[in-house]
Formats: C-alpha cells, structure tokens, sequence
C-alpha cells in the first residue's frame, strides 16, 4: 500500500485531513468515469480503498466509513499525488475567493490563478489537466458561495424560511 505522506496536511485537524482525501477522492472518481476507464496515466490518481481496517490509514477512515458494497457506487482513493494537487488548489482558491469575491469574473480569475501558480501532476493530455483543475474549482467556488449565502441568511433561521414567508417577516 502506498504511504500517505504528510506534506501540505499538517496543519490541519484529523477531521480536515479525512475531508481532503474524501474531496480528493470525489474528484478522482469524476475523473476516471469521464475519462480514464482506458487510460492507464490518469488511473494512477486513484487508490483502492481497503476492504478492512487493517491496512487503512487514518485519513482514509472516512472513506471507508462511507463506502458501498455495489461497485458501481465505489468510493475512490486519491494518490498522494492528487491529494497534494487538491490541497494546492483548495488553498488558492480560499486565498483567491476573498480577494476577488467582489470583482466580475470570480470564477474565471481563480481558474486563471489556479493555471497559473498550481503545479498539477502529470495527466494524460493538456483538456484532462485544465478540465480537472476546473472542475476542482467550480466544485469548492460552488460550496463556498453556498457557505457564505447560507450566513449571510442566518444559519439557523433558515430552517423556519417557509414559516417567515407565511408569517411575510
């Protein structure tokens, strides 16, 4: 089994280490159904999830945790190689959002950045490289607009939103 290494994620909690991979894995699961069922450079993003806790390291417990029996609803393990990618990504994008949260083309500059100052590993072609950084970066842009719109509603006083409609509050 491939050691996971500890490079880009000792800053973060277990639980935040367990979240990556599980992003990371995410991402490469969208990745090998589009594209790489036949293309041996793009497989090797993906590890197999062991089938028990003997061989799993911590930060995959998540994933295992959240597996299914059906191969067709597999979770994927990320290479530390992915990982690394996502975590270099996931960085810049926060770095990113709250610089140009207020400008026109959000989105756009943070792929542009993301092009830019993030070494991705090496895929098979130049459409898989920026369609998988993409990806990665409208995926973490949508969430945390969905983050931010969901405190600027009040969190907890969103879950009465049909009874303050009716009440016209």
């Amino acid at each position: 089994m491939e050691e996971v290494s500890e490079a880009h994620t000792t800053k973060f909690s277990l639980f935040e280490e367990q979240g990556l991979y599980y992003f990371a894995g995410y991402m490469v699961k969208k990745l090998l159904n589009f594209h790489a069922s036949s293309c041996n450079v793009c497989k090797k993003f993906s590890r197999k999830v062991p089938t028990s806790t003997d061989h799993l390291h911590e930060r995959e417990f998540f994933i295992f945790l959240k597996r299914y029996d059906d191969d067709l609803c597999t979770l994927h393990s990320a290479s530390v190689e992915f990982v690394s990618y996502v975590y270099d990504i996931c960085h810049l994008v926060n770095f990113c959002f709250e610089k140009y949260v207020e400008s026109a083309l959000v989105l756009q500059s943070m792929i542009s950045a993301v092009s830019v100052h993030v070494t991705s590993p090496r895929f098979c072609c130049k459409e898989m490289k920026e369609g998988t950084s993409s990806l990665i970066v409208r995926t973490l842009f949508h969430y945390k607009v969905k983050w931010l719109n969901d405190r600027i509603r009040g969190g907890e006083e969103s879950s009465n939103r049909k009874l303050q409609i009716l009440k016209h509050n």
